[in-house]
């Protein structure tokens, strides 16, 4: 790859480098919704059985899988009902095979798709047990009839409404396929009724291609504009596979709880069905709903609350939303969320699915930046597998419901189910085998197993099928059961091809475009043939999601046996990712820069990338948009691996001759991602002009890592230059740190002289939000000195910057502060005022502990002025807000004392 072209064409960037990357790091990449639950179009497929087993093998495997991919774009789903097999001996006995079928084509009104060779096919010999229409049928065709041409003349009934497709082989080819002509009369004759009713619609084959071509063109057209029509439903109102009665009292009760202003938590089991329940509640919101849909498998080491930021800030509509954002990270992480949930216009559903994937272990799953309360208008789930997680999330406010497995009569019922919709039935004991398999506590695993059975089209060889598909051990083993499965069916050199693709599927982030993908999978320097890669997408249908022509494929048991085969992760991956970076880097940055991390760290080469980091926020440092890009690239990495270059670009600076600036930038870098090798750049930055920059770069910081952060900038600091901006605004930086609560190891007097430099810096900067903190900061560490007269001029400060930036979260906290140094000063009076308003306007933010502290201050100046009544209902809100065990400790205490009036200041 040319390392300096891609520099070279950044300096060519807009201005605002952030406009241009938005959407870069994190798309809006909602997986592909599943076909259950959707409106469903039905197509009857009506043949004789053994000799057009190949044309029917086509419309399964090529055709109908495009006539899918049409209607999805509909939220239609696509089901043909082929019943080769699926009428079991019971109801062949009890109802009879030919009124089963009947009954399937009055649900597949309009589409029927009929299929003509050289054979009559079965004629019932027991015409007393045949429906009283077929017998009326046969009786005006003056002669019983085959089972084949009582379904065509059914459907061809006078107002049904049907849209038939003819397809008639000829002569020659049933004779090369060794189907010679069997009762050539009655076919004649049903052929020659046909086209005289229809022949518009009669099509004529001599081979396998022209058959596929000519059904191809014809079903995808017709099928896909009769179902596009604006206003046309389908007649048949089928919706898939119903959910099981469990799901379907989750989902209600997942709508009830939603609506009720607080985020819900769903905790369950993986494969219970959580990823359907999501799909379907956000589906039920109707055309006047916003949605937006996380998925933490895609998030590739990003920061899952940033990510959940930055798509609530462009919701939001704000175009400088990583800025903001970023102001925003002095406040806890809940606050920030309810902020950006508060400035949402109109309604909007928000699912976050797979928390748990975005950590590293299950002991750091942390779901702090969900808030107890959110405005009315946004409904908000979250599913978590984290027991631990759900519950502090709980404690805090949220709702919670959990979700355990289908049981096995459940998962029985929904093989029947998810069948029932393509007009096939299993018997008992074939479904009861397919629920006890290994895998079948998870639906995705127990989808994948019933379309391999769906689309497998030989009913002699059927229970084998389903006995090789239940005895796989587990999910992975049934995904290379199903792919070795459908190398058999794809031309050779497709078939050669397929574990290039996928892998090249595999390890893409964002998807790939066909040219991409079929480039990235040669071995021979010529890309696949396009050809070749339709019939791979044919077969991969179910696995395989598209959005503005790029292909990727959905998490599931398929996805994750190719990322974990040992053969494909080892051999195959690494020249892939080669070949799809050079392919990227000949486009467009944003695309190379989505799909760079991943792709460099399947080669195992994170020092090119360094190196490719360092030429471009190095050869950019001064017009600040290299950084930028970098930044974008560095949140999709590990963080072990964020630190391997950090370090590798630490090495290069101390070896050449660099602008201040690129070591500013370098450790601003650092610092936002919580890297404290940071200090070790800023060595180098002795002369910045932009005197806040550092002050900035920390606000960037996780909430969680500034303790140790700050700690370390206070006992730095004196070893620094005494000009450099570090030591003047890192800190002020660290008094930030103070008022977010981390007790830092310092007497009160040092922090307090910080404080004094904060406040001065504050105020040369003109800037009313620093303003707020540093008077704020003053204040609070003056009450813990106990000079509470002193510390009320700081309030009054700080609640005027407040009022005048509108940071509702500092305004809320100095209301709060200001009343508690009333209280103090035995101004009760004044310490009400203060409390009420910090009271509701933390309650409007969501901003829980801010409510806690509203209360503990509005309650005892109640008490002061005898005001019992109304301490009396403050502690009632108190005890109904307090999720916590402590704080419902608190709660109660004040209550008990307000009901026995024996408090005491």
């Amino acid at each position: 790859m040319e390392l300096h072209s891609l520099a070279t064409r950044l300096a060519h960037w807009p201005n605002d480098a952030l406009t241009v990357l938005r959407g870069v790091a994190w798309p809006d990449r909602a997986t592909s919704r599943r076909s259950m639950g959707l409106p469903g179009v039905r197509a009857f497929v009506s043949s004789t059985f053994q000799d057009m087993q190949a044309e029917r093998d086509i419309l399964a495997r090529k055709v109908f899988p495009a006539v899918r991919t049409q209607l999805r774009r509909r939220a239609l789903t696509f089901y043909e009902v082929d019943l080769r097999w699926g009428v079991t001996r019971e109801e062949a006995e009890t109802e009879g095979a030919v009124s089963i079928c009947l009954r399937e084509i009055d649900g597949c009104v309009p589409f029927f798709i009929a299929l003509i060779g050289d054979r009559y096919g079965w004629v019932p010999d027991d015409t007393a047990r045949l429906p009283r229409t077929a017998q009326l049928l046969s009786a005006q065709a003056g002669e019983q009839c085959s089972a084949t041409e009582l379904e065509i003349r059914y459907a061809m009934q006078a107002g049904k409404g049907m849209e038939p497709y003819f397809f008639f082989r000829a002569p020659e080819m049933s004779a090369r396929l060794g189907f010679p002509a069997e009762a050539p009369e009655r076919i004649a004759k049903l052929k020659t009724w046909i086209e005289k009713r229809w022949s518009g619609r009669v099509q004529h084959y001599d081979d396998i291609d022209t058959f596929e071509r000519i059904a191809a063109d014809t079903l995808t057209a017709a099928i896909g504009a009769r179902a596009t029509q604006p206003g046309w439903t389908p007649p048949s109102n089928v919706n898939g596979a119903p959910m099981p009665q469990s799901l379907t009292r989750r989902l209600r009760e997942i709508e009830r709880q939603t609506a009720q202003g607080r985020p819900l938590v769903l905790h369950g089991e993986v494969g219970a069905g959580a990823t359907w329940l999501c799909d379907a509640w956000l589906q039920a919101g109707g055309p006047d709903t916003s949605v937006i849909h996380i998925d933490a498998r895609r998030l590739n080491g990003a920061s899952l609350d940033a990510v959940i930021r930055e798509r609530l800030s462009t919701a939001c509509g704000w175009q400088d939303a990583p800025a903001r954002t970023a102001d925003a990270n002095d406040s806890e992480p809940a606050s920030q969320t309810m902020q950006l949930l508060a400035s949402l216009k109109g309604n909007w559903r928000i699912c976050v699915d797979h928390i748990d994937d975005a950590y590293a272990s299950e002991h750091s799953v942390d779901i702090d930046w969900l808030p107890g309360r959110i405005p009315g208008a946004i409904h908000l789930l979250a599913v978590c597998k984290n027991l631990r997680a759900a519950e502090t999330a709980r404690n805090r406010g949220c709702k919670m419901i959990s979700l355990t497995a289908l049981c096995q009569e459940e998962r029985q019922q929904f093989c029947a189910s998810y069948l029932k919709a393509f007009g096939k039935t299993l018997t008992f004991d074939q479904a009861a085998r397919l629920a006890r398999a290994p895998y079948s506590t998870n639906l995705g695993a127990m989808v994948l197993a019933l379309n391999e059975i769906r689309r497998f089209g030989s009913f002699e060889a059927l229970e084998g099928k389903i006995a090789a598909l239940a005895s796989q051990p587990g999910r992975a083993e049934l995904a290379g059961h199903c792919l070795q499965a459908m190398g058999t069916v794809l031309p050779q050199r497709a078939r050669d091809a397929l574990p290039r693709i996928l892998a090249a599927l595999a390890i893409s982030e964002w998807g790939l475009e066909e040219a991409e993908l079929c480039a990235a999978a040669s071995e021979t320097g010529e890309p696949v043939p396009a050809a070749y890669w339709c019939a791979i997408k044919a077969e991969l249908f179910e696995a395989l999601a598209e959005r503005d022509g790029r292909f990727w494929l959905t998490a599931g048991p398929i996805l994750d046996f190719i990322r974990n085969d040992d053969t494909i992760r080892n051999t195959i991956t690494p020249g892939i990712a080669e070949r799809l970076l050079q392919v990227l880097s000949a486009g467009e940055l944003k695309r190379w820069a989505a799909e760079a991390p991943a792709l460099f760290e399947a080669r195992n080469r994170l020092d090119d990338f360094a190196r490719e980091l360092r030429d471009i926020a190095r050869g950019n440092a001064i017009v600040r948009r290299g950084p930028i890009f970098a930044q974008r690239i560095l949140s999709l990495l590990s963080g072990a691996h964020r630190a391997s270059i950090f370090q590798a670009w630490l090495e290069d600076l101390r070896s050449i001759r660099a602008p201040a600036e690129y070591a500013a930038d370098m450790g601003s870098l650092a610092a936002a991602f919580g890297e404290h090798i940071s200090e070790d750049f800023w060595r180098f930055d002795t002369n910045v002009s932009e005197e806040e920059h550092e002050v900035r770069a920390f606000a960037l910081l996780p909430y969680s890592a500034r303790k140790e952060t700050a700690d370390k900038w206070l006992r730095l600091g004196p070893r620094l230059a005494e000009g450099s901006a570090f030591v003047r605004f890192g800190r002020a930086a660290a008094i930030l740190a103070v008022s977010d609560g981390l007790n830092l190891p310092s007497s009160l007097e040092s922090l307090l002289a910080i404080a004094d430099q904060a406040v001065a810096a504050a105020q040369a900067l003109k800037d009313h939000k620093a303003k707020a903190v540093a008077f704020e900061m003053r204040g609070r560490l003056r009450i813990a000195l106990r000079e509470h007269k002193i510390a009320m001029p700081d309030f009054a400060q700080a609640i005027a910057s407040a009022r005048k930036c509108g940071h509702g979260l500092r305004l809320a906290s100095s209301l709060v502060n200001a009343g508690d140094c009333k209280l103090q000063l035995g101004l009760a009076r004044d310490a009400i005022a203060f409390a009420k308003e910090a009271e509701s306007l933390s309650f409007e933010l969501g901003l829980r502990n801010l409510q806690y502290r509203a209360l503990d201050v509005l309650i005892p100046a109640l008490c002061e002025r005898a005001q019992w009544s109304e301490a009396f209902d403050a502690c009632r809100r108190y005890l109904d807000r307090a999720g916590e065990s402590d704080a419902r400790k608190v709660a109660r205490r004040w209550l008990d004392n307000v009901e026995s009036r024996t408090w005491q200041r």
